[in-house]
């Protein structure tokens, strides 16, 4: 190997940085979201820390620059399903088009890093800066972008910048026609975005305006102009995550996940993720959505007439609403935010027109009822994150652990997009 000691530009050792941290910052963002919106799995993470270990592996086991211009391309191409997933879509493919276009993604970067390998003198300082480039990326999502952003961001953002790094392929076709097709295409996108915002319906994305969208970013696509994917990327991703569904009347964010208060004609609703979470009905005083006297739990409520209320998820607190004066309910909330959220008067006032005793504690609604003595008529688990299942409180250890605590029937929420708990739950 060679012994070349020329001196390392800095602008090299800033490129190290970077093409290590995305994919970094994209491993963190793919987990986060298909743990949050898709399924909480034990050990779902390992899957896309497998997937980003070995594109580490084919790329520094290769070193051929010959793959990144193609790669590159379906890069490009490919990542125009994954705001269309963002949107809804069924589990297998969620799954699929996620992890599929992180691990190109991914090994795309890592095949540039292995690419830039500088002489056998610097290789010590090259793999020094991989490291920090990777603890940047991670440092950024975890750290960062819940004290910076009120939604979820970096993963949009590592994506948009993933795209950016994309290499253009080389040859003097694709170069005159990138050149050609550069401005006019980009106006164009800009113009077929605009138009999808404008196509939103009492706040919805119609499938016409999510086609144009798309249709814009396959444009760049097929004309293979990094720059003008990234952007078309941007704009499409801009619109779904971005753009508020609703009234969004209060926003937060915390190491759970995030929560929107939406205005609708219905009244106000948490939402997390994709999913609502409690709703208040102007001129309504009973429990309201899944919660209601007509519904599944007013059914159990009516056959046991519990003194002693558990559960499990807090919600904005419409389950306090089934007590009588003489009752008592404990509710087993494991963020704060979301007990800040449903104590908010200006909000909910669920937990505040509530007749009988209301408590509500903070922690794992697992270990909280392993450590309490008291006795419970009923004990209901409800807390869902999102679609996200918390696998942990569905066990048949859990369930064991609640029944040491109630003689009365335990009322698990089921409710999925993905799932079909029942069958689980019987077993």
């Amino acid at each position: 190997a060679s012994a070349d000691g020329a001196a390392i530009p800095w602008h090299r050792r800033g490129r190290w940085v970077v093409l290590a941290a995305i994919p970094t910052a994209l491993l963190l963002g793919v987990t986060r979201h298909l743990s949050t919106d898709i399924a909480s799995f034990p050990l779902l993470w390992a899957i896309p820390l497998a997937l980003f270990l070995l594109s580490f592996v084919i790329a520094f086991g290769d070193r051929s620059e010959r793959r990144i211009p193609g790669l590159a391309v379906r890069v490009r191409a490919w990542s125009v399903l994954v705001p269309l997933t963002l949107l809804g879509g069924g589990f297998v493919m969620t799954i699929v088009v996620h992890l599929g276009w992180f691990f190109a993604a991914a090994t795309l970067a890592h095949l540039r890093l292995a690419a830039d390998r500088p002489s056998v003198r610097h290789l010590t300082e090259f793999y020094a800066w991989i490291s920090v480039g990777g603890a940047l990326g991670g440092g950024i999502v975890a750290l960062a972008a819940p004290v910076l952003f009120d939604r979820v961001w970096e993963y949009p953002l590592a994506i948009v910048a993933a795209l950016a790094l994309t290499t253009a392929p080389t040859g003097p076709r694709w170069t005159a026609l990138a050149r050609r097709y550069a401005i006019p295409g980009t106006i164009a996108v800009a113009g077929l975005v605009v138009l999808a915002g404008i196509l939103r319906v009492d706040g919805e994305l119609q499938p016409v305006a999510v086609a144009l969208a798309a249709a814009g970013a396959i444009s760049f696509a097929v004309i293979r102009n990094p720059a003008s994917s990234a952007l078309a990327m941007a704009a499409l991703l801009a619109i779904v995550v971005a753009l508020d569904p609703a009234d969004v009347v209060r926003r937060e964010r915390s190491f759970f996940g995030t929560y929107e208060v939406h205005r609708s004609e219905r009244g106000l609703e948490l939402v997390s993720g994709t999913t609502i979470h409690g709703r208040e009905v102007p001129g309504v005083d009973t429990p309201t959505a899944y919660y209601h006297p007509l519904g599944p739990l007013g059914d159990v409520f009516g056959a046991v007439q519990p003194t002693d209320t558990a559960v499990i998820g807090l919600g904005v607190g419409e389950i306090a609403g089934y007590a009588g004066p003489a009752d008592r309910t404990v509710f087993y909330e494991i963020d704060p935010v979301v007990v800040d959220l449903a104590l908010d008067t200006t909000l909910f006032t669920h937990l505040e027109r509530a007749q009988g005793e209301v408590a509500i504690e903070v922690g794992d609604g697992r270990i909280l009822v392993e450590e309490t003595t008291d006795a419970f008529d009923l004990l209901v688990v409800d807390a869902f994150s999102s679609d996200a299942i918390p696998v942990h409180l569905l066990t048949l250890e859990a369930v064991e652990a609640y029944r040491d605590r109630t003689d009365g029937p335990l009322a698990f929420h089921v409710s999925n997009r993905f799932f079909d708990l029942e069958p689980v739950l019987g077993r």
